[in-house]
This record gives C-alpha cells, sequence and structure tokens, in this order.
C-alpha cells in the first residue's frame, strides 16, 4: 500500500461500510455476497481497498511487535520488570515480571498508567510526577526515579524506575516510553540501617567524647569523624587534616610522645594507646586518649584506625582529687590524725600517709588488711577494736572507740 494511500479520501463512512459489509457475510453465503458485489463494480473495488488497507494494518502491527520484541525479552531477561506506555491513550503494557515482583497478579493492577501511580507512595509521589513530567518535556535525557509501590498486601516496596520516551511526534509531544523497574528494597534497608548505624555512632561518640581518626598510609590522606571535629574546635568546612603538619599542634612533651608512637605504627603496624596534651584549631588545650590499630596486608600496614577520647573533664577531676588530698594530708600531718577506710566487699583496707606514720610503719614494707592491723594493736586493746568494727558493720556504731 502507498504510504500517502488513505481509504477515508473515496468513503468518509468506510468503516460503516466494512461493519455492515462483515454483517452481511454472516449472514448470507459467500457465494451471494460475491454475486451481489459483482452488480456493484463501485463497491466491490471499495471493498478490495478496505481488504488491502485492513491487512497492511495487521502487517504493519506485525511487524512493530517483532521489531519490539528483542529489546523486550533483553529486558525481562535483566530480571527487571518491563512497562510501555502509550502516552496519548494511556494504555501501560505492564510484563509479567512487572507484576510478579510488584507483588500483584494479572487481576490486581490495570493497563493504565493511573493504575501505577496510584500505587506510588503518597511521600514520593510528587517527586515521581515530576521527574515524569521533566523526561516528556525534554528537559532530561533520560527517567529516572526511586520510589515506593503498594503491593497486594499493602506493604510498600522500593523500586527503581527508569525509562525513556521512543516516540514524539513532529511538534515533538511525547508518544510513547518504555522502561523498566528494579526492586530496590534490600539496598533500600541496607542503606537505612547504615544511616542508623552511623546516627548511633555519631551519637555515641558525642556523649562519650570519643571520635574516630583513619588513615590511608599510602595516600597519607586523613579522616576525621565528626566527633573527632568538634574535640578539635573545627569542622570539615573549616580544616581538612593532614599527618604531618598535625604534629604541630602538640606540646613538644606530646609530640616527643605521639610522634615516635605514629611512625612505629606506620611503619610495621606497632599498636599505641596513649595520653596527651593537644592545641585545638582555636588554641585550646586539651588532654588527649589516643589509639590505634593497624590494618595488614602481606605483612605491612596498610591503615591505621584510631580514636581520640577528649579527656580534659576527666583530667581536670584528677588534678583536683589529688590537689584536696595532698591536702587532707598536710591538714592530717599538722594534726597528727590519719585516716583510714575498709572496703568490706573485698576486704581491702586503705591508711593515709599519717595513719602510716603513726603506727610507725611504712607502706613500702607493711602488707596492709585488716589482721595485720589488729596485730599493730597491744593485746588488751585488739578484742575491744574487733568488737567495735563489728558493731559498725551491723549498724549499731558505738561511737568513737
Amino acid at each position: 500500500m502507498r504510504p500517502d494511500f488513505n481509504p477515508e479520501t473515496l468513503l468518509p463512512d468506510h468503516n460503516e461500510f466494512a461493519d455492515l459489509l462483515q454483517r452481511a457475510q454472516a449472514r448470507l453465503p459467500a457465494q451471494e455476497v460475491d454475486a451481489y458485489l459483482e452488480t456493484r463494480p463501485d463497491l466491490a473495488r471499495l471493498n478490495r481497498v478496505i481488504e488491502t488497507y485492513h491487512q497492511a494494518l495487521i502487517l504493519q502491527r506485525d511487524n512493530y511487535s517483532q521489531s519490539d520484541m528483542p529489546w523486550k525479552l533483553a529486558l525481562q531477561a535483566s530480571g527487571d520488570g518491563v512497562w510501555d506506555w502509550d502516552i496519548p491513550s494511556g494504555h501501560v503494557s505492564y510484563s509479567s515480571l512487572w507484576k510478579e515482583a510488584n507483588g500483584l497478579t494479572q487481576e490486581e493492577i490495570g493497563s493504565y498508567y493511573d493504575d501505577w501511580i496510584e500505587r506510588v507512595h503518597p511521600d514520593d509521589l510528587e517527586d515521581t510526577l515530576s521527574c515524569i513530567e521533566n523526561h516528556l518535556e525534554g528537559r532530561t535525557a533520560t527517567f529516572i526515579c526511586s520510589q515506593r509501590l503498594r503491593r497486594s498486601d499493602n506493604d510498600y516496596q522500593w523500586v527503581l524506575a527508569r525509562g525513556m520516551v521512543v516516540s514524539r511526534d513532529n511538534n515533538g509531544k511525547a508518544l510513547r516510553m518504555v522502561g523498566i523497574h528494579t526492586d530496590i528494597t534490600p539496598y533500600k534497608n541496607a542503606e537505612q540501617q547504615l544511616v542508623t548505624s552511623t546516627r548511633l555512632l555519631e551519637a555515641s561518640q558525642s556523649i562519650a567524647h570519643v571520635g574516630s581518626v583513619e588513615v590511608d598510609i599510602a595516600t597519607r590522606h586523613v579522616s576525621w569523624s565528626a566527633e573527632t571535629y568538634r574535640i578539635h574546635d573545627t569542622s570539615p568546612e573549616e580544616y581538612t587534616p593532614v599527618l604531618d603538619p598535625n604534629f604541630e599542634y602538640y606540646p613538644p612533651e606530646s609530640r616527643a610522645i605521639i610522634q615516635p608512637a605514629l611512625m612505629r605504627a606506620i611503619k610495621d603496624g606497632t599498636v599505641f594507646d596513649v595520653e596527651v596534651e593537644k592545641y585545638t584549631m582555636k588554641g585550646r588545650k586539651i588532654n588527649l586518649r589516643t589509639t590505634c590499630i593497624a590494618e595488614m596486608e602481606n605483612g605491612k600496614p596498610v591503615r591505621l584506625t584510631g580514636i581520640y577520647q577528649d579527656i580534659t573533664e576527666q583530667k581536670a577531676r584528677e588534678k583536683a582529687l589529688k590537689e584536696k588530698e595532698a591536702m587532707l594530708s598536710e591538714s592530717q600531718r599538722i594534726a597528727e590524725i590519719g585516716s583510714w577506710s575498709w572496703d568490706l566487699s573485698n576486704n581491702e583496707m586503705r591508711w593515709s600517709h599519717q595513719t602510716y606514720h603513726l603506727f610507725g610503719v611504712s607502706p613500702t614494707n607493711f602488707n596492709l588488711n585488716a589482721q595485720a592491723f589488729f596485730n599493730l594493736l597491744p593485746t588488751d586493746d585488739r578484742k575491744a577494736m574487733k568488737d567495735w568494727c563489728l558493731a559498725c558493720i551491723c549498724g549499731n556504731p558505738r561511737g568513737h572507740l
């Protein structure tokens, strides 16, 4: 048939004629119909034209289907669900794999665009429609969008929808679009678990004031966690951590500890756990506990992983406690008063320096325990002291002894 042939130019109502002719053929024997057409040459000619046109449409449809078959088979072989959207009519052909991947049966979804869209999660609908519109309007080379689709059991699964307009009219209007849906639920679940783990790790590090650090030995690239940046009074936007110049932030006495420890770790993977002082990016002096372990390959360290723990407050409390102990010890020395404690859970006794002095013994050569203490007392006082201690243990203190 000629490409420019249009039977409508012969008879505007040729479809109606064809319908009437088919009805006549159904009611009359073929011989009578043919005999009648022989008496009407005009109708016989039109009938042949319509039959030719009809056969051409059938051939065009078959060729169209055959040309689509290779790529459709290729897409389905990938295990993804295939969809084919006739945009003007809204009709969408969903492959059996598409329906199966989305947990749907043949009867649970229609054959139109809206049957897909109405299953998109409400939180993903706006983004999905925007992605589709941008591609239909030619603003994107391909359509790609992740979305949650409602299954037959009303649960949602994540899919990655990808497609492309394959046919446009002379004005650039999209006529046909084909694509695939890939189930990405496992990846999304893993992604969410990673986000949750990262959030918990960052929260834990923030609470404990412990940051992490990683060093790639080959590239000498240093990576800090969010808490490590906070410990150093900076941010990723303000500072890029580097290996060698980082020593400049340690006072000389601390640099003499951390630099050789780190060099040994880089050389042979020797682990370390040290406490040092360091200046932050704002010049604030802090106390750090820093550790390091090495990841080895073929006997050589390739990566170092460690922590920075801000122990400034802990060190301040320890210092304050030592100062108070020193003051108490001095006060006891001046007043000639000693102090002692007895941990009944482990039977451990502790004496102040003045107590040792009062009993005339030294912490270096006296093995302090309850029996050794009682043995230091005169025989007449020993039983009284034991009875007094027993009364205190039973909750009936008798005042001073």
